[in-house]
């Protein structure tokens, strides 16, 4: 499918957004991503004997059991729908020896955490989740995929109004007070926080984007610097009424984790400038103060 999106005004138009594809982003400013899919059936931790642990150590992974904590429930979406697991529901947790990611079984769900600030190998992590997906289907063939969620949480921080807008499309962020800088060149508009949430079904999928703005402080050659945190999480789910009883744990979620990633960067690309865009397709950018790092 190709996407037709607006170019951003006094930019170089010979190049849209639609032809910017994941594959030509050589930087990122992601936090964290995490998968997780909800399954029914019978995830009983009897099922995870040695060749399934020695089959993720080759993979670089260590295995520990826990309980549920408030750091897994940070990371998890909706929060409410778990927070009663925290300090009572055993897991298994499968750690990369980098500690850059994290697989977590629990009876309710199997979920990927992957640290990009440590390690920024979407690919190669989803394959690892996906076969240890593979591994608790052979051991338990009842198992069924109920519902499916990934997130990616981004971040950038800027030092003035005017970056945001070097960042931003402001007609998709819908804030007023940039929206009158961008026009009008108001020079003293000063942003408060803010937080907004936008909800919109795309096919089979449910999108929601989170949104803040926050303010702070840098130190930077001895003085401080008025700062502003741009956070873009945003968040895609194949709810559980999308998904049939039949349907097989490994048979549809490889072609859901596909179609839903790819229905996220189309949101990510509209949000930023094709300016910005630009800078993370080419490895760096002086518009930020903070958030870029390279891919590896």
């Amino acid at each position: 499918m190709k996407y037709s999106l607006l170019f951003e005004e006094g930019e170089n138009m010979e190049k849209k957004k639609s032809d910017i594809s994941a594959s030509d982003i050589k930087s990122n400013i992601l936090n964290y991503v995490y998968l997780s899919v909800n399954v029914k059936g019978i995830l009983s931790f009897e099922f995870i004997n040695n060749e399934l642990v020695q089959e993720m150590s080759d993979l670089g992974y260590e295995y520990e059991e826990d309980y549920f904590t408030e750091q897994d429930l940070e990371y998890h979406y909706p929060k409410s729908k778990h927070r009663s697991l925290v300090d009572n529901e055993r897991i298994v947790r499968f750690k990369c020896r980098e500690s850059s990611c994290c697989l977590l079984i629990s009876k309710f769900f199997i979920s990927l955490y992957i640290d990009f600030k440590v390690a920024r190998t979407f690919n190669t992590k989803v394959n690892h989740f996906l076969k240890l997906l593979s591994l608790l289907e052979d051991l338990n063939s009842f198992l069924r995929v109920t519902s499916m969620i990934l997130r990616k949480n981004n971040s950038i921080l800027v030092n003035s109004e005017n970056k945001i807008l070097d960042c931003l499309e402001t007609r998709v962020n819908n804030n007023t007070a940039l929206e009158l800088k961008r026009i009008m060149d108001v020079p003293k508009i000063e942003l408060y926080p803010s937080s907004s949430i936008e909800r919109f079904l795309w096919d089979d999928y449910r999108v929601i984007i989170r949104k803040k703005i926050l303010r702070g402080i840098l130190e930077e050659n001895g003085k401080d610097v008025k700062t502003y945190e741009l956070v873009f999480d945003v968040i895609g789910e194949r709810p559980s009424y999308m998904i049939q009883d039949e349907t097989q744990l490994l048979s549809t979620i490889r072609d859901d984790i596909h179609n839903l990633n790819d229905k996220l960067f189309q949101v990510f690309k509209v949000n930023l400038s094709i300016g910005f865009l630009k800078d993370l397709e080419n490895g760096e950018s002086n518009r930020v103060v903070r958030g870029v790092t390279s891919n590896e």
